[in-house]
């Protein structure tokens, strides 16, 4: 992908450096483009700060990573009061609490996002809010709740999902050595043929 200033680019960017664990570069991307937040693909809005504090946290900079949760957090606070019913706005607000470590607000939050725009409304869309959920089950330690939610995504048809990304995305570190993950893994893993 080339390189550009594009806010789509930048997240798919964002995504592939952290998959390649360089986190350092995905600060410097963040860093250099000047954006405040980013309107993702899906429409939602994610503060670039977010991004920062999940480089941070990978980087073990948890004073950066708590400061740039904290940030985000502030944005989407003032972004719930003007969207209210927005599940991106709640989903993301669930992530950087999550990252606060205010676990039941972030489980709180994940689920009203959910049932903002459930599976049923949006078999496509609706899959991301689950696999947000996910992640802050992930981020505030519930891993049996992550894994559950990890589960049922991948036993339905879709097309980012596989167990393949699971192994290469680094948020779901946290999960790698459950004996859960590691049946996922094998279970959705085998490419039929």
């Amino acid at each position: 992908m080339p390189e550009t200033s594009d806010p789509l680019a930048i997240e798919a960017w964002f995504w592939q450096e952290m998959a390649e664990g360089r986190y350092r570069q995905v600060l410097e991307r963040l860093s250099s483009s000047g954006l405040e937040v980013i309107e993702s693909l899906d429409g939602g809005l994610i503060p670039v700060s977010l991004f920062e504090a999940l480089a941070h946290g990978r980087l073990n900079e948890s004073e950066d990573a708590w400061r740039a949760y904290a940030a985000a957090l502030e944005m989407l606070e003032d972004l719930a009061r003007e969207r209210r019913e927005d599940p991106y706005v709640e989903i993301q607000r669930g992530i950087a609490l999550a990252g606060l470590g205010r676990v039941e607000e972030a489980i709180q939050a994940g689920r009203r996002a959910v049932e903002l725009y459930p599976v049923s409304l949006d078999a496509f869309g609706g899959t991301d809010f689950v696999e947000r959920l996910a992640l802050i089950y992930t981020m505030v330690g519930e891993h049996d709740a992550a894994l559950d939610e990890l589960e049922s995504l991948l036993s339905s048809p879709g097309w980012s999902r596989s167990a393949h990304e699971l192994k290469l995305n680094p948020v779901w570190e946290p999960l790698r050595n459950h004996p859960q993950f590691k049946k996922l893994v094998e279970r959705f893993g085998q490419i039929e043929g």
